[in-house]
């Protein structure tokens, strides 16, 4: 029985061992329901072996342990767990002499008690036997749902926090209402038990039990407790919901309330940590100005890079069953074997039934939101303005400053304004948020150009671009300030974009009085006298547009920032290769300088052949990774360069002379035309061809950025601009 081994739970492998025997049978007959389903046309006959079908999938290895492997129903077996007199030795040990022998084989331990099953008095005689030795104990675990175990958390949480605060007097409550529901309230209880006679050891010896635990406080565990081959299991993993963006809480709660999800009655007080740690590779000019500003509140972050992290501070039991704040990562796998019906007649849509729009076709949807978003846009335009180019064009106007926004900062913030990557324009551009940006501003028109400039601000306090400009558009900024928070919350953005977009909505009042005095200067050098009526008619255009230019800039560092963290991500496993892959060849060529040897990509790959280590199979592959990130990821070669800012210098020469590899075009094409990438290769190979020397020549151009050289003193020509593509075949 390959499935069991020393010191695994026997029943549940037992059970599995099982399941795993009897599958071949129950799929046969799973298959014979198919066929009989398949051919009877008879609807209660069908029922029936749809019901016949459903208890064949339940038969698992809990299954098989609930029915046939438990105690009771082998009572000629020994079940260890429970005492006898002919007891092993270490099963007749006490928990004390558990835990002092122990530490004699390992001598660091934490001893943590499972308190499945024991009543808080259990709990009180083991933690003073073992006198301090236990320094956490087990509140809750998943595995007591799928096992349907007892534990009584409240009752455990109470305890723990008297032990932790040294609380004699709430100590002595808890002990002695435990003799009482021994005694059933009989305080004097004459035929006193084993266990009353021993809380009241405790209790006439409370000072003890009080101290144990006032320099190191007990702990408390939760556990998503592995039920190995049970197939009714919960996800592995918790989440401290506070931790999860607004969405997420929300999607969360909604399947708690409507989709069954379990909701975990624990409780834990998280708190913020930011760390700052100094960035490196930093100039020395700019460490002097760094110096220079670390006095001042407002700039002294300045060079340093912010870690978010969260502290668990304590764990507690949520009182009457409610949910904490506790949520599972995983969701929860029913008990089935996962065979069905195959025939097509009983997949039969329920009436009513409405497909949600998430599930149309991203494009479709995507210009539904637009048109959605536009209606409104068109409408206040054509209703509220009499000068046709703000009537007709004004909402395409709108939505084009938007639009164009969106689009320029997505290719700017991808890097597309360099002539590095092979992406094209349209490729940095997420036309999902595009889409949502432009749904969201199309209503914003009725409340800017209609309400706020027009009802509010002309016809109700007099305010127009010609009495009070300034005010004009600080009014209209904020407005649209909170109309992007109260969006942005609803969109379940994180609370550090809702605010940043509220701030770029401050800054843009001066951009906008800005943009207005030019418009009229300009107006006015033309020799147009009705420069006000234009710029009052135009006011929220220009409100508009001035939102989105600070827009443009704030959220385009955002999203340079945020393809920089991805492709550092991507980079930093991928190095992670190269240097253990170095370290492979280092030992491979124990008395040679590996670095010459790789300078010689030709002689080095033969080389490894010979030794028939693979070692040049996955060095060629790793090298193709990084061309590919290079030519294919937006902002990639920043990353890169922010990486080999922070790596010594003979780090960089071992990457280099990695991706020298990528000149041997004979081996890499005869590995990709192996079958590597299955048969569509064509694609790739014209790739690497077209695009290799471009990556090298780069690479080494941002070497000699950073202030290294050794790399052309090791390979003394270039040879990437050398080919040697002699394939022959």
């Amino acid at each position: 029985m390959i499935l069991l081994g020393r010191g695994q739970p026997s029943t549940d492998h037992l059970g599995g061992y099982i399941a795993k025997v009897v599958r071949p049978l129950i799929k046969k007959k799973a298959e014979a329901f198919n066929d009989q389903y398949a051919g009877t046309d008879d609807s209660g006959e069908r029922a029936e072996i749809l019901e016949k079908l459903k208890a064949l999938n339940q038969l698992g290895a809990d299954y098989f342990v609930g029915t046939f492997l438990l105690p009771g129903e082998n009572p000629s077996i020994t079940y260890l767990l429970q005492p006898a007199g002919d007891d092993p030795f270490l099963l007749r040990q006490s928990p004390h002499e558990m835990i002092v022998a122990l530490p004699k084989i390992h001598s660091i331990n934490s001893f943590t008690l499972n308190t499945v099953n024991l009543a808080q008095a259990d709990v009180i005689e083991i933690l003073y036997e073992c006198r301090g030795g236990i320094r956490c104990i087990e509140f809750f675990s998943l595995r007591d749902l799928t096992q349907k175990r007892f534990r009584d958390g409240e009752a455990l949480a109470e305890l723990k926090t008297a032990l932790n605060k040294a609380d004699v007097v709430a100590l002595k409550h808890i002990i002695i209402n435990n003799i009482d529901q021994v005694c059933f309230g009989d305080t004097v209880c004459e035929q006193a038990s084993d266990e009353v006679v021993s809380l009241r050891d405790i209790l006439n010896d409370i000072n003890t039990l009080a101290e144990m635990y006032v320099r190191q406080p007990l702990q408390t565990y939760i556990g998503s407790g592995s039920t190995g081959n049970f197939a009714s299991t919960f996800g592995m993993g918790f989440v401290v919901l506070e931790t999860l963006p607004v969405r997420a809480q929300r999607e969360y709660a909604r399947s708690v309330q409507h989709q069954g999800v379990f909701c975990v009655p624990i409780n834990t007080e998280v708190w913020e940590k930011f760390t700052y740690k100094p960035k490196k590779g930093i100039t020395d000019l700019g460490k002097r100005f760094l110096a220079f500003t670390k006095s001042s509140p407002f700039f002294k972050r300045l060079g340093q890079t912010c870690v978010k992290s969260y502290l668990a501070t304590e764990i507690k039991v949520a009182r009457g069953g409610k949910c904490g704040n506790i949520g599972l990562l995983g969701g929860r796998s029913l008990a089935s074997n996962g065979f069905a019906i195959k025939a097509a007649e009983i997949i039969e849509p329920k009436r009513g039934q409405r497909i949600p729009l998430r599930y149309l076709n991203s494009t479709v949807l995507n210009w539904l939101k637009v048109l959605v978003g536009f209606i409104p846009a068109f409408l206040t335009f054509s209703l509220t303005k009499d000068w046709w180019l703000l009537s007709y064009l004004g909402a395409f106007i709108w939505f084009g400053i938007t639009g164009g926004r969106n689009i320029i900062q997505a290719v700017v913030g991808g890097g597309g304004g360099r002539n590095i990557s092979l992406l094209h324009w349209h490729e940095y551009v997420d036309w999902n948020r595009v889409s949502d940006s432009l749904l969201y501003t199309g209503f914003s028109v009725p409340l800017l150009d209609w309400l706020c400039k027009t009802v509010v601000l002309d016809q109700g306090f007099g305010v127009n671009i010609s009495n009070n400009a300034l005010l004009l558009y600080t009014v209209m900024s904020i407005t649209n300030g909170f109309y992007i928070c109260s969006h942005n919350l609803f969109r379940g953005l994180p609370p550090k974009a809702v605010f940043g977009n509220f701030f770029r909505s401050l800054l843009s009042i001066p951009v906008a009085v800005l943009f207005s005095w030019v418009i009229g200067g300009i107006l006015g050098a033309c020799g147009i006298a009705t420069a006000g009526i234009i710029l009052q008619k135009w006011a929220a255009v220009i409100s508009k547009f001035a939102s989105d230019c600070v827009g443009g800039i704030i959220e385009g560092g955002a999203d340079r920032g945020a393809n920089v963290h991805m492709r550092v991500w991507d980079y930093q496993t991928k190095f992670k290769r190269v240097l253990q892959l170095y370290t492979k060849i280092e030992i491979l060529f124990p008395e040679r300088n590996v670095l010459r040897v790789m300078s010689k990509p030709d002689k080095f790959l033969a080389e490894l052949r010979e030794r028939r280590s693979g070692l040049e199979k996955a060095l060629i592959f790793d090298s193709l990774d990084f061309l590919t990130l290079w030519l294919y990821q937006p902002r990639a070669s920043t990353a890169l360069e922010h990486i080999l800012r922070q790596m010594t210098t003979e780090e960089r020469c071992v990457f280099f002379m990695s991706q020298l590899v990528l000149t041997q075009e004979r081996e890499v094409s005869q590995l990709l035309l192996a079958g590597s990438l299955g048969e569509r290769f064509a694609r790739a190979l014209s790739f690497y061809l077209d695009s290799y020397r471009r990556y090298l020549r780069g690479l080494d151009a941002l070497m000699e950025k950073i202030g290294t050289t050794e790399h052309r003193e090791l390979c003394g020509e270039k040879p990437w601009e050398i080919s040697d593509l002699r394939l022959g075949f």
